[in-house]
């Protein structure tokens, strides 16, 4: 596989992780922060013992990254068919779905070259939209808005926020294939950012929709019709078009990595990209009908942790 600068691979990681965090259901409140931030810390311990595992992966491991690598494809395929739900999109979910997966299946016959690259510009663009809002929002809010804030009713504990912020880190599975093909500590970078996103993502979603969360279902989406940092246009037309290009991204990245694992493990398949897409699509109708975030937030993790037990398994039962 070509090789990554830190921005690309952070890119098209924040990309995928950022999509998860547009698609969040439910009450967003301080301890929901708190908890996705502790998700975060704990995937990057997690991806630290990765890095550190200098023993490449065997078959089955390849065979745990793939599996997880479908079950959070089919996990965005899922956001994205609900999420739609919500927005005032020109197709209904199902034909989203399908229009993403035919122009990601060619971004992913091209390969991850021109994919991270055009990330890059993508990841940057999005952030200056993220950033003009959310300063935005910081700006103009009072006293009151703050004490909304504080006063945002949890709707889960801690453990449960934690497990939402693990199940939402969708771009773990990726990152388990493309770590050695970027510099040392890109995983810093990674994950710094998406504790930066997802910190900017929820002040915004609470310091705009925070009076009226308890009857929110899409918080993102409700404060892209809320949110107005410019006094003649709102920024449903903005929101829309981070939207669909991080979902593009999302489904691109994962069917790239896919394509990889299948090429390592069975060489002589031809056409592997027209194999990955559609089998993240059939994963999408399975994790789309409801699995429990617990499992979600396992599959989360496998991909970090299974080369390195791996490895430590081989090396204690290795004959001295």
């Amino acid at each position: 596989m070509n090789r990554l600068t830190k921005p690309q691979l952070a890119a098209v990681l924040l990309l995928t992780d950022g999509f998860a965090l547009l698609c969040i259901k439910d009450c967003v409140s301080l301890l929901t922060l708190a908890g996705f931030l502790a998700g975060t810390l704990i995937q990057a311990l997690a991806a630290l013992l990765l890095t550190r595992s200098s023993r490449p992966c065997g078959r089955i491991c390849l065979c745990l990254i793939l599996l997880c690598l479908l079950v959070q494809g089919g996990q965005t395929f899922g956001m994205l068919r609900r999420t739609c739900g919500g927005i005032t999109a020109p197709a209904n979910g199902t034909a989203v779905v399908l229009l993403t997966a035919l122009v990601s299946l060619y971004a992913v016959s091209s390969g991850i070259r021109p994919l991270s690259r055009a990330a890059v510009f993508a990841a940057a663009a999005g952030a200056l939209c993220l950033a003009a809002v959310t300063l935005t929002e910081l700006f103009s809010a009072g006293a009151g808005d703050w004490e909304a804030v504080k006063d945002i009713p949890a709707c889960y504990t801690f453990r449960e926020e934690v497990v939402r912020g693990l199940a939402a880190g969708t771009g773990t599975g990726a990152f388990a294939v493309l770590y050695r093909t970027a510099p040392g500590g890109s995983w810093r970078t990674w994950l710094a950012g998406r504790a930066a996103v997802t910190a900017a993502v929820f002040f915004t979603v609470m310091l705009s929709a925070g009076g009226i969360m308890s009857i929110v279902s899409c918080p993102a989406v409700t404060a892209a019709h809320i949110v107005q940092p410019f006094p003649t246009q709102r920024i449903d037309a903005l929101f829309m078009t981070v939207f669909t290009v991080s979902a593009f991204f999302a489904v691109s990245i994962q069917g790239v990595c896919c394509t990889h694992i299948l090429g390592r493990l069975v060489p002589s398949l031809r056409y592997r990209s027209f194999t990955a897409v559609p089998a993240l699509l059939v994963s999408g109708v399975i994790v789309g009908s409801g699995l429990p975030e617990s499992f979600l937030a396992a599959v989360s993790l496998l991909p970090l942790l299974a080369p390195p037990v791996s490895a430590l398994v081989s090396r204690i039962s290795r004959p001295s």
